[in-house]
This record gives structure tokens, C-alpha cells and sequence, in this order.
């Protein structure tokens, strides 16, 4: 049904529970990170691993998204939820751009510890 009624609130004016809104939905995931497992001792991988998901996160809240999901190595945001369409292809745009430059500079500062630099790859989708 399109409206039901709150359990707490009989009586009172039905709230609907959906609503179809256009949101940008971006996914992205560190890749080789087997490979990066395999060489390193494991608390060094789950280190690794935080600080690259906290360098995109940083980009992501910075850039007007919502985080909505971690799984494993990767990550799913989404933008739109308080801005129109447009605007939340611009925030996700520049979301990717400044998660480039924040693993790039994470990539900088493990260059020691690291045999290659730390690689991501990721998604957009548009739904509506």
C-alpha cells in the first residue's frame, strides 16, 4: 500500500513508506588487495585497508555524500539524498576526483612499505 498508519500514531494522518527519488549511487573497491595480503602481515593489511577507506570516506562526506555500505575492501555512497539530480552528479564527480588525489597521497606516504601502489577502481550509477 502507498500509505499505512504509524503503530504509535492510530489515529493520526497515514505516513507513506516509499518514495521514488533520483539518487547517485557510487561504488567503488581497492584492487589487489590478495595479492597486498599475501606479502604483508596482517596487521599491517587491515591498516592499509583502513586508511584507504578512510581516504575515500573523507572524500565522499567532504563532497556531500552519504556512505551507505562497507564491504570488505570497498565501499557504496550515495549522493542525491539531500540535493537534486544535478547536483549529485557534480558532488560524485568531484567525490572521484578528490579520492584520486587522497590515495595518491596515501600511495606517498606507504611508498616504503608498499611493493606497488595501492589501486581502486570504481562505478557510478544513476538511478531513478
Amino acid at each position: 500500500m502507498p500509505q499505512v498508519m504509524s503503530a504509535n500514531a492510530r489515529g493520526s494522518q497515514p505516513h507513506r513508506i516509499g518514495e521514488e527519488r533520483y539518487l547517485v549511487s557510487m561504488s567503488w573497491d581497492m584492487r589487489g588487495s590478495t595479492k597486498l595480503a599475501e606479502n604483508q602481515l596482517p596487521f599491517d593489511t587491515v591498516f592499509i585497508v583502513n586508511r584507504f577507506l578512510g581516504a575515500v570516506s573523507q572524500a565522499v562526506i567532504e563532497c556531500g555524500g552519504q556512505l551507505n555500505q562497507f564491504v570488505g575492501d570497498g565501499q557504496l555512497a550515495l549522493f542525491g539524498l539531500a540535493s537534486n539530480p544535478k547536483t549529485a552528479c557534480r558532488q560524485a564527480l568531484k567525490a572521484a576526483a578528490m579520492i584520486a588525489a587522497n590515495v595518491d597521497e596515501l600511495n606517498q606516504f606507504l611508498s616504503q612499505d608498499l611493493r606497488e601502489p595501492i589501486r581502486f577502481g570504481n562505478a557510478f550509477m544513476a538511478a531513478k
